[in-house]
């Protein structure tokens, strides 16, 4: 009736038949994981562009400051001085 064969080939079948569900909740289980660590990545990501976002307005804002005015260095001494455009001519001014 069953031959040695045949019994070690239901064996082994009603073994992978139980692995299947284990290794669907195994993956189903990985898949929350990463799902969680990816969106804490994506959190960390965008605290990072606005922290980089807000430090790149204060530069702009420097530079908007710094080339209104132009710095004079005499021996140590740092002076800065106002610049005044004179119009279309190009010419520039020290007030």
């Amino acid at each position: 009736m069953f031959t040695k064969k045949n019994i070690i080939s239901i064996i082994l079948v009603s073994i992978i038949a139980i692995q299947i569900p284990v290794f669907a909740d195994d993956l189903s289980d990985t898949k929350v994981s990463l799902t969680d660590v990816l969106g804490k990545l994506i959190q960390k990501y965008e605290t990072r562009i606005k922290t980089l976002e807000a430090e790149n307005a204060i530069l702009k804002q420097e530079i908007i400051t710094l080339k209104g005015t132009r710095v004079v260095v005499m021996t140590g001494t740092t002076v800065t001085t106002p610049v005044v455009s004179t119009g279309t001519t190009g010419a520039v001014s020290i007030a």
